[in-house]
């Protein structure tokens, strides 16, 4: 378990007008109905800076495309990673997002991870997110030499105040010869007086759900909003992976997302 050494705080003035400003500065563009569901017929990764938030988006040099042929897929690698978050990979956005106060409360996303070789060191973060790296929940989707890990993180404030990491296993060791289905499931809670961090991001994977907390006590100890949650983030961070070569990589289909 990684400790910082953060105490809690709340959200300032001053970082809520910043983040009001640029929202206001963000031009709206087009988003889709919830559920969206895709098999990746007819898909294409939009590479553009001006991508609208209907198109599954990429405007960094990652290794991410849409397979040909008659059952297409996501393929995607981290021969190629970053720090960042805004240029990684996007699903097309929610109208109506997943917030604490809104009309939905809930985000739910599952997919498929289709049958490919092993490739020890591969590896994929997904999140549920705001479509500028505002992450509401961590699952990272690992090779290794035994087979798929997944792993997801979350984060909580102990009885001193201060910031932890709660790093929770779904599954280790799956054969990446098979295929599984992977389900998220964010639930945005309204504040209480005795509570200001209790949302919930689970996950599962051919199985029973793993519960853990969100990135909700992060967001409190800095001092940044919590964000709303409309879209799905595959992110290609950590040490780059020179060993995997063009075609290498997970296959990923049959994507939905929506907010309740």
């Amino acid at each position: 378990m990684i400790k910082l050494n953060i105490k809690k705080s709340r959200a300032t003035a001053v970082a809520a007008l910043s983040s009001a400003l640029v929202l206001a500065a963000t031009p709206a563009m087009a988003a889709v109905a919830s559920p969206y569901v895709t098999d990746f017929t007819g898909v294409t990764i939009d590479t553009t800076a001006a991508a609208s938030n209907s198109d599954w988006r990429m405007t960094g040099p990652f290794d991410a495309m849409i397979t040909a042929g008659d059952d297409p897929a996501l393929r995607i690698s981290n021969v190629v990673t970053s720090g960042s978050f805004g240029d990684q990979l996007f699903s097309p956005t929610l109208e109506v997002p997943a917030t604490e106060t809104g009309p939905a409360h809930t985000f739910t996303a599952s997919f498929v991870l289709e049958p490919v070789e092993l490739q020890p060191g591969l590896r994929v973060t997904v999140s549920p997110d705001n479509g500028q790296g505002g992450r509401g929940g961590f699952l990272a989707i690992e090779h290794t030499a035994d087979g798929i890990d997944l792993v997801s993180q979350g984060s909580y404030f102990d009885e001193a105040g201060e910031l932890q990491w709660d790093v929770k296993t779904v599954a280790t060791g799956l054969d990446a010869s098979e295929a599984h289905t992977v389900k998220l499931k964010l639930i945005k809670k309204p504040d209480t007086k005795k509570s200001t961090n209790n949302d919930v991001f689970s996950v599962h994977v051919d199985g029973k759900p793993v519960k853990n907390t969100t990135f909700e006590a992060y967001y409190d100890a800095t001092g940044e909003e919590t964000y709303q949650t409309d879209t799905l983030l595959f992110r290609l961070s950590g040490a780059a992976q020179p060993q995997l070569v063009d075609g290498d990589g997970m296959l990923i289909d049959d994507v939905t997302i929506a907010t309740s």
